[in-house]
């Protein structure tokens, strides 16, 4: 069995690399569709999925209209 580093990105972090709020790195997170973890209440990706979806990724993303349908379901608004 062989063993690698593994590294995480956190939602702040992903921010900081496209250049967004941290409100929309938490989105873009949560519902782009790439695999992430949750640790207590901080999400992380693993950096070479998000460089590889981001640099590769099919999936367009409207992060605004994902919010405001997360708040709708949580029936905030």
């Amino acid at each position: 069995m062989s063993h690698q580093n593994i590294n995480f990105l956190t939602a702040k972090e992903v921010s900081q690399i496209l250049k967004i709020c941290y409100q929309k790195a938490l989105a873009f997170i949560k519902y782009s569709g790439i695999d992430y973890v949750r640790i207590g209440r901080t999400y992380r990706v693993e950096e070479k999925r998000f460089y590889d979806f981001v640099l590769n990724g099919t999936i367009e993303i409207d992060l605004e209209q994902l919010e405001l349908e997360n708040i709708k379901k949580k029936g905030a608004i």
